[in-house]
């Protein structure tokens, strides 16, 4: 492999490597110019050369523009990697936070100043720590597929400034609001769902892919195991979020008894229905094809499930009556009550699916036991 330094002006020096012979058999060459000394050129085309002799090539960065990168990307790693749950979660980032500021930008002319830009920007617009973690992540994800291959060298977006996270406090239902939100949802479809998250603590999706199959009404127990997000074309079940998560948990004589005369009415109400109950069709990832789902637990009065979106009445019903409610605010209110009524945080972690026991103790550390004054008062006097 041959070289050559240069000076190109008084003062500043260069290297030239030759890397090769282009279609037409001519020399293809690569400069790197403004080195304040021959040395410090020569050192620098002696390290070029080393590179070329381990890796086989020298480091040439891509003229791709972003848009062009985050392209390939998709077609070329994601839409073969992820789910395109994962796929809309980057195209609605890329769509409305990244592109006007980066599509258009060579990707070798982007540096993390503009990276802390776009992420500066959505801070200052309001949007949570955790949607503009979303659109970190998208980028980051795109230039680790450009260091993959070879278009870059250096990724931009790991020196990035990330918004420090700060937790809004835990909002929880009082005994109160639990009863009068049951009260007004009455007989409505969505009184199910809030039944089984109060009494349980399952994170939404958990909620709405529960199985008839799941519960066993004799031993009162649920085996939590499959979850039901929106997909493209169909919702779709799939497994829990952790290995954690997979658990068995019991439940008590309220709500046994509840889902036993809910399951009866669902087998009157398809009974009478007859030939216009309606067919679930989702995709499984469990046998990686559409599926039938015969038996969801949480259906309108014609036997369709209800989704994530559905749980939305909730919080319309919960809105007129002044009482806060978000989805997860079911599964806050039960883990809460547990550790206020003396439960442990292993209990409850084990119980919520919490991976860790930190997790539990950081999401619920402002709860107090209600016992704890009766252990301060069994101290010794001394």
């Amino acid at each position: 492999m041959r070289g050559y330094v240069r000076e190109y002006r008084p003062g500043k020096w260069s290297y030239t490597i030759y890397v090769g012979k282009n279609e037409k058999g001519r020399p293809v060459k690569q400069e790197k110019g403004g080195f304040a000394t021959k040395k410090e050129a020569e050192t620098n085309l002696a390290l070029k050369i080393a590179e070329y002799m381990e890796t086989g090539a020298v480091f040439v960065p891509s003229s791709l523009t972003f848009d062009e990168l985050y392209k390939e990307f998709l077609e070329k790693d994601a839409r073969v990697s992820r789910r395109p749950q994962t796929i809309r979660k980057y195209d609605v980032m890329y769509k409305y936070h990244i592109k006007a500021s980066l599509g258009h930008r060579f990707i070798k002319t982007i540096k993390t100043k503009d990276i802390n830009t776009i992420l500066t920007a959505m801070v200052n617009k309001g949007y949570s720590q955790s949607y503009v973690m979303s659109a970190y992540k998208t980028l980051r994800v795109t230039f680790q597929y450009a260091l993959d291959n070879r278009y870059l060298k250096v990724d931009p977006s790991s020196g990035a400034t990330l918004p420090k996270e700060v937790k809004p406090p835990i909002e929880v239902l009082t005994t109160e609001q639990i009863s009068k939100l049951k009260e007004l949802l009455g007989n409505s479809n969505c009184l199910l769902p809030f039944m089984i998250g109060i009494y349980t603590g399952l994170r939404p999706a958990e909620i709405v892919g529960l199985r008839w199959r799941d519960i066993d009404l004799n031993k009162k127990t649920i085996h939590v195991q499959r979850q039901l997000k929106p997909e493209v074309k169909h919702y779709a079940l799939d497994k829990v979020k952790t290995a954690e998560s997979d658990r068995i948990i019991k439940i008590n004589d309220t709500l046994a008894n509840y889902l036993k005369t809910e399951k009866t009415r669902q087998q009157e109400n398809k009974e009478i229905a007859a030939e216009f109950w309606k067919e679930n069709k989702v995709y499984s990832y469990f046998d990686k094809k559409v599926i039938i789902v015969p038996d969801f637990v949480n259906i309108k009065a014609d036997g369709e499930c209800l989704n994530g979106s559905s749980l939305k009445y909730i919080g319309r019903v919960a809105k007129k009556a002044g009482i806060p409610f978000h989805p997860y605010i079911m599964r806050h209110t039960h883990a809460t009550m547990l550790i206020e009524n003396g439960a442990s945080l292993k209990l409850v972690q084990l119980r919520l699916g919490h991976t860790k026991a930190t997790t539990t103790l950081q999401t619920y550390s402002h709860v107090t036991p209600i016992h704890e004054n009766s252990i301060i008062d069994a101290l010794p006097e001394f």
